[in-house]
């Protein structure tokens, strides 16, 4: 395979470096319940050329020092591997230990799946499972590096490897240029001026709980049925959660999806900027969602995802700085906001769409429901995802330690799953 194919590593994927550093590991985990098994193991190596050949991203590797280093498509094929997850619920990291297994940027692999088998292989007889028990539930865990690509990355990468799967295929994609920064300089539309918010916004859940362990943690919620204008909808249950108000600030991070700003671009690289909507001064207007949904798409027509990756690629600091030296001084501020309940934003929140679970079967497995599990970051109160699909909305945040425990991380999934209106049973693919 060439090892030619890559590109520059971006300042937004060196700041995610440094997450990886802080809270290691810091990775996109497509999780697929369903159900079937897939191809035998023997099957496997020839496969992941064929996916290597057709998606060279899933084998970058980091080359290079500080401001000079660029993803190159020469590291290891993806990793496979067969996991025991008979004590897994799939609602939270317990009785999944997998999940915390670190990515090499420098070495890798950067991309692996997961064939993760509750036990009694679904092919056994009910006598081996048990009387009375329940049929167990096959998943698979696509997980990749986050600074390689993003969450449309690696549903891209998804939709490849089933494909191949089904014996079909896959469209290739290219693993290189535009680069995130390529883009918000390309891209016609306008882009205002950006600053970091100031350290001022609040934690959803309330202060730190001093004595607790110092990890993260992430939980799932699943709501039935589909729902219209569902970002504004999270957006403004996750401030009223929060107390939002003149005194209490809450800005919220808002992933936004580059690869329309370039019709037909079929990449994998990390191609996300983010939007920044302070919900506080919002949230007393007379219609707060619609007013939210408008500051939405002031934001997009503004360019604003354009103007924060331009503003981040104006930094040498950011680029130049050792890793070790910038990881260092985003653990001390992690920490001060922790004490301080002060943060520069309240919470991400990335909407990943209604997926149309149909290329997501092959080789004898069929997903049925799909989620993400956000990685983490001590210095972000909670990164949480939307995830549609047929059998309907997911919720799944990530939050340290000392901000979810006693039970404030599940409080916060409930309140939001209950606190959603609306629901469009008739709504198509892509309401979400």
């Amino acid at each position: 395979l060439p090892d030619s194919t890559g590109r520059p590593l971006s300042t937004l994927e060196r700041t995610w470096l440094v997450a990886d550093r802080v809270a290691p590991p810091f990775v996109n985990q497509l999780v697929l319940e369903g159900e079937g098994w897939p191809v035998p193991a023997a099957g496997w190596p020839r496969l992941l050329l064929e996916l290597a050949r057709a998606v060279p991203g899933c084998r970058l590797r980091l080359r290079g020092a500080l401001g000079g280093c660029r993803w190159v498509a020469d590291g290891p094929l993806p990793a496979v591997q067969e996991v025991d997850g008979s004590c897994w619920d799939g609602q939270g990291p317990a009785g999944a230990p997998w999940l915390r297994a670190p990515l090499s940027p420098e070495q890798g692999p950067t991309c692996e799946l997961l064939l993760v088998r509750p036990g009694a292989p679904p092919t056994a007889p009910a006598s081996a499972r048990g009387a009375g028990s329940k049929p167990p539930v096959p998943r698979l865990v696509l997980r990749t590096h986050h600074a390689v690509t993003d969450g449309q990355g690696t549903l891209l990468l998804a939709r490849a490897l089933f494909a191949l799967l089904r014996q079909e295929q896959p469209e290739p994609a290219t693993a290189g240029l535009p680069t995130d920064e390529g883009l918000a300089t390309m891209a016609p539309l306008p882009a205002a001026s950006w600053q970091p918010p100031p350290e001022q916004s609040v934690s959803p859940v309330g202060p730190a709980t001093p004595d607790l362990a110092a990890g993260l943690r992430w939980a799932r919620q699943s709501v039935p049925g589909r729902f219209s204008a569902l970002l504004p909808q999270v957006l403004l249950l996750l401030a009223r959660h929060a107390g939002a108000g003149p005194d209490r600030p809450v800005l919220v991070s808002v992933p936004v999806d580059l690869r329309p700003h370039r019709p037909g671009l079929h990449s994998t690289a990390n191609l996300t900027g983010f939007h920044h909507v302070p919900l506080h001064e919002l949230v007393t207007a007379p219609d707060p969602r619609a007013a939210i949904q408008g500051a939405l798409a002031a934001q997009r027509a503004a360019g604003a995802e354009l103007a924060h990756l331009r503003f981040l690629a104006s930094q040498p600091g950011l680029r130049w700085t050792p890793l070790g030296v910038l990881a260092a001084g985003a653990s001390r501020l992690a920490r001060q906001a922790l004490a301080r309940d002060r943060f520069g934003a309240s919470a991400a929140v990335s909407n990943l769409g209604r997926l149309d679970l149909t290329p997501l079967q092959g080789g004898g497995f069929v997903a049925r429901r799909a989620f993400f599990i956000p990685p983490g970051n001590p210095a972000v109160p909670l990164f949480l995802t939307l995830t549609g699909g047929p059998a309907g909305l997911e919720l799944c945040g990530t939050m340290p330690d000392s901000l979810a425990g006693e039970g404030r991380l599940t409080g916060l999934l409930a309140a939001l799953a209950g606190g959603l209106q609306d629901p469009a049973a008739a709504a198509p693919l892509g309401r979400y």
